[in-house]
């Protein structure tokens, strides 16, 4: 595994959470609009299962997977924000950080031009740095276990 590969796992990540959220909120607002059987009434209209319940299932699978994977998730940012934090050179740290564990307002990564703006150089210079800092990485962590 190559360092950026190591690196974007921490997007990797967000997304399937992004993923797994979108899904959950859709479930509970499927649920809210579904209702349970009404068994005081004289005639109860049966159906193969209860939808609610189905619905119910649905979402406690989901959720135990998506408190799993934000374990996971979280487990990626703090060890790899260690690791950039700890990196000798201030400016390859703030690429990797920026490129890496922040995102942008509407949730993305930072794109190397948004990288270049927030820190006032050209793309090409930012281009040169995010690869020297990505070799950098490799020289210093490349020997990790979790590498």
């Amino acid at each position: 595994m190559t360092a950026k590969q190591y690196l974007e796992k921490v997007h990797y990540l967000r997304k399937r959470c992004d993923s797994i959220d979108r899904r959950l909120r859709f479930l509970r607002a499927r649920a809210e609009g579904m209702r349970g059987i009404s068994y005081d009434r004289d005639r109860v209209q049966t159906s193969p299962h209860n939808q609610l319940e189905a619905a119910v299932v649905d979402m406690v699978a989901i959720e135990t997977k998506y408190a799993a994977l934000l374990a996971e998730y979280t487990e990626a940012v703090e060890i790899r924000a260690k690791q950039i934090t700890s990196m000798d050179d201030a400016r390859y740290a703030e690429i990797l950080w920026l490129r890496y564990i922040e995102t942008t307002d509407h949730g993305r990564p930072m794109t190397l031009d948004d990288i270049a703006d927030e820190m006032g150089y050209s793309v090409s210079h930012v281009t040169r740095l995010h690869g020297a800092a990505l070799q950098a990485f490799a020289r210093q962590y490349g020997k990790d276990d979790r590498f």
